[in-house]
């Protein structure tokens, strides 16, 4: 409602009357209508069908935009404007404060296509306005210029009075006048908007779903259009049906700058700026050919809102009002756009568009100068249009290709200072790597445009501040055709006005780009923004300018700081960074080398190494190398002396540092230390440098003179010698300096030989006359060879020795007693070193056997004297061993031996002896020199004592019959409890304790159990050759036949007692049984025996026992398969063994992850409860917005069938494109998920559409992925969701249509909340519909927790009626019983046991309401609580089945082993049990072939056994939710394929310190009925 002060307070007679020109012009242009369609009846259905295809087509959901339209374009002209649209719930009004309408207006009104549009106007009442007849057939039109309006009926009666018409009639052509007093009497609201209005549009609605529509056009009727007509003022929406809600917009501003307030139900927001751009557009004549309903107009408006904030989000295309064309342009681009009938889509192709597009181009780029601000000039680059790649449909990427265009030719980048320039016209600064931090880059870029000396004609670095702005700059000035600048050249364009001031910004900016390590350092380095002291710009890199010092000196070539750099203290430490130092190091270092060195003594060379390492060992070697001052160096030795670099060595290799030797010829490392890597790049090192000149050193005069000599001689006797001068030398160069051999001490001159470089070991040069030209040059030693000859120290085997004292690397076997040179073969045989034994020269061997007589070593004399007994006679004497003693003695006096053995007891008989290696260097000194042999001095007896008899060693180790040569056959052993040896010698008699022995075929071994070592020993006193993995291999040989037997003697017991006997041994066996089974036998049935043991095992592990047992049977030597899990292994090792296949266990049966399921069949119809939930399931799966809902049925009643049936009947409903979005099945195991997926495939295969089901098995490692065909459904379990359903690859299954959790009591752990929450269910948001399954609607006694419960799923009970009564009654149990789908109860309650706990167990069984697991064990031990309930069990009928749920694993297992024993078939369960033995015995269990089957833990969810007549309840339960799970299991009736009745027997224990019931007692109204 407008304000009192607002309306206009005139009298009624201001409303013009029926004699106005307007009535006139109504009342004529009828009359010529109805004479033409009586002159032409075709115009009849003409006319109707433009307004039917007005009404239907696009502007038929429009009539809230076309009103406001036409009345902003009669606002132009008036101040004050105000437009106020009001709805209720039978009538839409909408009024305008603007120009009443004129006599031209009703005209254009009553036409058919006629629009008098003109300029800027949105909608003057033309074609738009008949959409009114999409939600009225009675339109009213008051006007103070007149009044009149429209009726279906009436202008059909009209028509139909003049010509016969069939068909439909127009309405908006023939109008009736209207008393305007008269209407607004009877028309409050009208009244109202008259009271102040020019025109009053009122649209009597058909029916309230119009009203629906149309308030939801007011709620959102988009606020920015009143910022294209700001002269329309102020818009009011008012919706006053139920509920009231009005909104104002109220927009104010001049020139380009608007202001948008909008009120909502009195409460205003925050006030918004827009800046709005217009222009009037001269189009060509062919846009205006190609310009439609605009053709007549002289030109087109264009405008451009860009808000002040927000402005982020992507634009829109409007055609006056919205249309479904985005843009990256911010804001709204409003222009004259040829569109389709739905006013949504803008034409491709229109000629008028284009022209269009091109023009709106302009205008923005004409105005993004306005857009900057002083803080922010390049904000215009964020609101402009993308990139090419980022257009959201054609008429963007045209519109980004015209502003490209556009931009890149005019004004539209920001200089240095904030003025817009053509992009040709300013360069670039460079883009910050991908690598790098931008934040740094920014303030980089900001550093330079701080400089006022910079040069202006480059981007503003606000550019930098969005990725968006930088990239959209890029592109500007590459359109342009310029490019990104350099580093190099951005920073030398900030110093281009040679200034200091210049150099100390751009230097901060290479110094912060070298400390941060950015990837533009280097490239920055190379830039040359230094000033210099003579004015000059060079780059700041270290080593090539200096800083200057006061000492200084004026050095040709050396660059300086300029001094003005260097005084101010930023700079200077700009300077610090990047490294430029003062120059007097260097300097002083150049300054000594261009004085030479001719007069330096030790401290000047000082002084000259530490110059040069000041320098730095690049650069000062550069320069040493250059100045050709190498040669000439000298450093410091160890010894103190000064020589020159060619001289002495570095330590290292050849001279060891630290050593004490060589002083004289080893660089000083004290001294030298930071000098070492230096001295190398000056050709130094610590071994020979692989090529020398040798002709320079002062030693090569000496080698020329006996090279000549040796020359001489080859020339025939009378020739004439030729002159020392005409000879020439000539060869490689060799390895060296080769003067150094002479100093060095023997150790250092082994090591230099040693370590000659490859390429340098020349071993032969050439000498020939000048005057003897036609002589063959003569092949002499090289000086390398010479100068070893002469001066050389081989290392060889034996130690350092002269080269006349060595053998050759050929002779490297004999190394023990040889002295084999370790160096160069080739080197050795230029050297003439022997290389076999025979080239061994006798002054060698001499000197050997002379070394030998000084030495103690029995086995290298040895082998020497075997060695030489090969090439020389027998010498004078031998050194030898006689007892503890060293003797020299002829060869003939002494025994050779090659059998340790044999030496020890030589030696312990005083007899003189020599170690050779072979039998067969026995012989040769027994031929050659005249030796002993041990039989000739010594024989030797076995004695043993021994408790058995020989025994073939051929059966000790079966494989070495296989050896080449049998070598143990006709061998026995004699295993000896004592052995020894007793020895005789010309000395006398003595005894030794031996460890093996033999006399003739008879081995004799002193037996300490170790087979392994009684090899060892058998293949040195046999000679076997056998290797110590062989003798491993004989030995595992025969553990596997030992283990094949073994094998053979179980597989031919018959018995499994005795098989498991022989296998493990009662002890064994009796270990793993649970505690208190084997007392509680021996109470009943005496002393047990082992088979009785072995029964009770079978008892407890059934098939299991072999896998359970797998440890103790691996120790006993049974190859056990690593899985006992129904392969080929495991049926074969209990095949071997003689056991019945289930003991090799079960396979797993292998779960596609994906089911395709095809259906329909006939299928038994649902009960009438489970229909009623069927149709409330519908309710929250058909829902909008999503809804939730719990199902609680008690176990037995169908609820998975409910469930699946109803998803089922919606999936039917779904539209073509939404059937293959998931629905989306949760539960807790995957027990339950494929109980689901088998229920799923039965229910599809009978009630499915005709097409297929595709089940996704989303658990353990399985994976799922969309589908594209059919329908889709995938289960899962919420620990395998919770790992995945946040990861981008399950993205698609997010958007799940429905989700339904089975258990539901289980959904409110912080797991299932993690997983909810991803897919959209919090507390606050249902993205999609969410169903709970579930037997026990509470968390046990937890009121907390259930209403927690409760909420997650909206506190919707779907087994209620939407009244909230129970679908199945206040007792849904004896309802299912009446109707037969559980089975009646009979109970029965036997005596417990009293427990006393400790207080751990007490607060525990507080804290968790769960009995520990410790008192269980002792409830589980209670022998006359077990006797009971055996007792009770034997008691009842025997083909019962019975379902016993026992306190423990033990306890489960003791019940199985007892009943087993009473002649009863049971099997104990538990969740440590083999997944496919549980597996097994359940099926047997539904089979009837167990008849009691124990559990501990397992049964409780997922498991169907309809048949279970009794249900014994021993373990104390206080969860109602477990209890009712426990009993679920037997309770199935007759129609479920269960029993009429079920026998369920609690167990009445007491625990003592606890006062809470036992849960069964809630549950006594299923028995107590009957």
């Amino acid at each position: 409602m407008v304000s009192p002060s607002e309306a206009t307070h005139a009298g009624r007679s201001d409303w013009a009357g029926q004699d106005s020109p307007v009535a006139q012009v109504v009342l004529a242009q009828s009359e010529a209508c109805l004479n033409s369609y009586v002159a032409n009846t075709d115009l009849v259905e003409e006319h109707a069908n433009i307004e039917t295809s007005v009404r239907e087509g696009g502007y038929g959901t429009r009539q809230l935009f076309e009103l406001i339209q036409n009345g902003a374009d009669e606002l132009r002209s008036t101040p004050d404007g105000l437009i106020h649209v009001v709805l209720t719930a039978e009538t839409l009004y909408c009024a305008n404060r603007g120009n009443p309408v004129r006599p031209e207006g009703a005209r254009t009104i009553l036409a058919s296509h006629l629009s008098r549009k003109r300029g800027a106007e949105i909608g003057r009442f033309g074609v738009g306005f008949k959409s009114v007849l999409s939600v009225s057939d009675q339109p009213q039109f008051f006007s103070r210029t007149g009044s009149f309006g429209w009726s279906a009926s009436r202008a059909r009666d009209q028509i139909l009075e003049r010509i016969p018409v069939s068909g439909p009639t127009p309405v908006l052509r023939i109008a009736h006048l209207l008393d305007a007093d008269q209407e607004r009497m009877s028309d409050a609201t009208l009244d109202e908007l008259m009271s102040w209005a020019a025109t009053v549009v009122k649209l009597p609605l058909r029916n309230g779903g119009v009203a629906d529509r149309l308030s939801e056009q007011l709620r959102n009727f988009p606020e920015v259009f009143a910022v294209f007509s700001p002269h329309a003022g102020r818009v009011i929406l008012e919706d006053r049906r139920g509920e009231p809600y009005r909104r104002e917009i109220i927009v104010g501003g001049e020139g380009v700058r608007r202001s948008l307030r909008v009120v909502d139900n009195g409460v205003e927001a925050e006030p918004l700026g827009w800046s709005v751009f217009e222009t009037y557009s001269r189009l060509s004549d062919e846009a205006w050919t190609d310009a439609g309903e605009y053709r007549n107009r002289v030109e087109v408006p264009i405008a451009w809102a860009v808000p002040d904030s927000g402005w982020q989000r992507e634009g829109t295309f409007w055609a006056f009002f919205p249309t479904e064309y985005k843009t990256t342009l911010s804001g709204v681009l409003n222009a004259a756009w040829k569109t389709n009938e739905d006013r949504q889509h803008i034409l491709r192709g229109n000629v008028f568009n284009q022209e269009l597009m091109k023009e709106a181009a302009r205008l923005i780029v004409a105005s993004l100068p306005d857009l900057a601000t002083p803080e922010d000039p390049a904000r215009p680059l964020d609101l402009i249009t993308a990139r090419g790649r980022e257009v959201r449909n054609w008429a963007d990427e045209m519109l980004t290709k015209m502003v490209r265009i556009e931009a890149s030719q005019n004004r539209s980048l920001p200089d240095q200072k904030g003025v817009f320039q053509r992009p040709k016209d300013v360069r670039i600064h460079p883009k910050a790597p991908a690598t790098a931090d931008e934040r740094l880059w920014a303030t980089l870029v900001g550093q330079w445009a701080s400089y006022p000396g910079r040069p202006v004609a480059w981007c503003h670095p606000s550019v930098e501040r969005t990725a968006t702005r930088r990239s959209r700059a890029d592109t500007l000035i590459e359109e342009a055709g310029g490019k990104t600048a350099s580093i190099r050249e951005w920073l030398e364009a900030l110093v281009s006005d040679g200034s200091t001031a210049a150099s100390s910004v751009a230097l901060s900016i290479v110094a912060k780009l070298v400390t941060e390590n950015h990837p533009c350092k280097e490239e920055a380095l190379r830039s040359a923004v230094l000033r210099t002291a003579d004015g000059r710009l060079v780059p700041p890199q270290e080593g090539n300018v200096f800083r200057r010092s006061p000492m200084d000196p004026s050095t040709a070539g050396t660059v300086y700081v300029d001094p003005e750099l260097e005084s101010d203290p930023e700079a200077s430490g700009y300077l610090d960074v990047l490294g430029i130092k003062e120059a007097d190091a260097f300097g002083r270092l150049s300054a000594a080398v261009s004085g030479g060195f001719a007069r330096y003594g030790g401290a000047d060379w000082d002084r000259l190494w530490l110059l040069a390492r000041a320098t730095g060992a690049e650069r000062a070697v550069e320069h040493l190398i250059s100045r050709g001052a190498v040669a000439e160096l000298k450093v410091r030795t160890r010894a103190g002396a000064y020589k020159r670099l060619s001289d002495c060595l570095l330590p290292g290799v050849v001279i060891p540092s630290g050593s004490p030797d060589d002083g004289d010829l080893v660089v000083d490392e004290d001294f030298h230390h930071d000098d070492m890597a230096m001295l190398r790049q000056l050709g130094m090192s610590d071994v020979p440098s692989a090529d020398v000149d040798p002709s320079r050193a002062t030693w090569f005069d000496e080698y020329r003179s006996s090279m000549i000599d040796l020359y001489y001689k080859s020339i025939p006797s009378g020739d004439r010698r030729p002159q020392h001068g005409k000879i020439v030398l000539t060869g490689a160069n060799p390895a060296g300096h080769l003067g150094l051999l002479s100093g060095l001490t023997p150790a250092a001159r082994s090591r230099f030989i040693q370590h000659l470089p490859t390429p340098g070991i020349v071993t032969t040069w050439s000498i020939y006359a000048l005057t003897r030209p036609d002589d063959a040059p003569l092949s002499i030693q090289s000086p390398l060879v010479w100068a070893v000859d002469q001066h050389g120290r081989l290392a060889t085997s034996m130690g350092i020795r002269r080269v006349a004292e060595c053998v050759g690397p050929g002779l490297s076997e004999h190394a023990r007693v040889l002295p084999v040179a370790d160096i160069d073969p080739g080197l050795a045989r230029a050297l003439g070193l022997a290389n076999t034994l025979e080239d061994i020269r006798g002054a060698l061997w001499l000197s050997l056997l002379n070394q030998a007589l000084e030495s103690e070593r029995h086995v290298e004399l040895g082998m020497l004297y075997a060695l030489a007994s090969t090439q020389l006679s027998a010498p004078p004497k031998i050194h030898c061993q006689q007892g503890e003693a060293w003797v020299s003695c002829p060869p003939a006096d002494v025994v050779a031996t090659a059998d340790q053995g044999q030496y020890r007891r030589l030696m312990a008989g005083g007899l003189p002896a020599l170690l050779v290696p072979r039998s067969d260097d026995v012989a040769q000194l027994v031929d050659q020199w005249r030796m002993k042999t041990f039989d000739e001095v010594y024989s030797t007896e076995l004695r043993a004592t021994y408790p058995g008899q020989p025994t073939p060693l051929e059966d000790v180790f079966p494989q070495l019959k296989f050896e080449p040569g049998r070598p143990l056959r006709g061998l026995q052993l004699l295993r000896c409890e004592a052995l020894e040896q007793l020895n005789r010698t010309a000395s006398g008699q003595t005894s030794e304790p031996v460890e093996i022995g033999r006399r003739d075929e008879t081995i004799y071994w002193h037996d300490r159990g170790d087979d392994l070592e009684l090899l060892r020993e058998l293949n040195v006193l046999l000679k076997l050759g056998l290797s110590e993995e062989r003798c491993r291999q004989i030995l595992q040989h025969r553990k596997d036949i030992q283990r094949d037997q073994q094998i053979v003697k179980v597989r031919e017991l018959s018995d499994l007692r005795d098989k498991l006997l022989a296998m493990l041994g009662g002890d064994v066996l009796q270990e793993r049984l649970p505690y208190g089974l084997v007392n509680a036998v021996k109470a009943e049935e005496g002393p047990v025996n082992d088979r009785t043991i072995a029964e009770l095992a079978l008892a407890v592990y059934g098939s299991g026992i072999l896998r359970e047992f797998r440890q103790e049977l691996e120790d006993h030597g049974f190859p056990v398969p690593t899985q006992m899990a129904g392969n080929h292994q495991a049926k074969t090792f209990v095949a071997d063994l003689g056991f019945p296949t289930e003991y090799a266990g079960f396979r797993q049966p292998g779960l596609d992850p994906v089911l395709t399921v095809q259906g329909p069949v006939n299928f038994p119809a649902l009960h009438e409860y489970q229909e009623l939930m069927v149709g409330r399931i519908l309710e929250v799966l058909q829902s909008k917005p999503a809804q939730r809902g719990m199902l609680s049925l008690p176990t037995g009643a169908g609820k998975t069938r409910v469930a699946v049936e109803a998803i089922i009947r919606r999936l039917r409903s779904l539209p073509s494109d939404a059937v293959s979005i998931p629905v989306l099945w949760v539960a807790q195991t995957e027990e339950l998920c494929e109980q689901a997926v088998q229920t799923w495939q039965m229910v599809w295969r009978h009630t499915g559409p005709a097409r297929q089901l595709t089940i996704s098995r989303l658990w353990t490692t399985n994976e799922a992925d969309p589908v594209e065909e059919g329908y889709h459904l995938v289960i899962a379990t919420d620990a395998k969701l919770e790992n995945v359903i946040e990861t981008d690859e399950y993205a698609w299954l997010r958007d799940a249509q429905a989700v339904i959790v089975d258990e539901a009591h289980t959904s409110i752990s912080p797991r299932y909340t993690r997983v909810l929450a991803a897919l959209g269910l919090t507390p606050h948001r249902s993205r999609c519909p969410l169903v709970g399954l579930t037997a026990t609607p509470f968390r046990g006694t937890n009121t907390e927790e259930s209403d927690r419960l409760v909420a997650r799923y909206g506190r919707n009970r779907l087994d209620h009626h939407r009244d909230g009564t129970e679908i199945l009654g206040a007792e849904p149990y004896a309802t299912l019983q009446e109707l037969g789908v559980l089975a009646q109860v009979r109970h029965e309650e036997l005596p417990g046991a009293k427990l006393d706990l400790s207080t751990s167990e007490r607060d525990a069984l507080t804290q968790l309401r769960r009995l520990p697991a410790s008192a269980e064990e002792r409830l589980g031990q209670d022998a006359i609580r077990n006797r009971i309930l055996i007792d009770k069990i034997l008691g009842l009928p025997d083909d019962w089945p019975i379902l016993l749920f026992a306190t423990s694993v033990n306890h489960a297992q003791t019940m199985a082993a007892l009943l087993t024993r009473k002649g009863i078939s049971a099997s104990a369960v538990s969740s440590d049990t083999d997944l496919g033995q549980r597996r097994r015995a359940i099926e047997h269990f539904r089979q009837g072939k167990i008849r009691v089957l124990a559990n501990y833990n397992v049964l409780s969810q997922g498991f169907d056994a309809p048949a279970t007549r009794a249900v014994i309840v021993a373990r104390p339960t206080y969860s109602p939710n477990v209890y009712q799970q426990m009993i679920g299991r037997g309770i199935r009736g007759p129609l479920n394929g269960g029993k009429e009745e079920c026998l369920i027997i609690n167990v009445a224990d007491n625990i003592a310190q606890y006062g809470e019931e036992l849960a069964f007692r809630q549950f006594e109204y299923l028995w107590k009925r009957r």
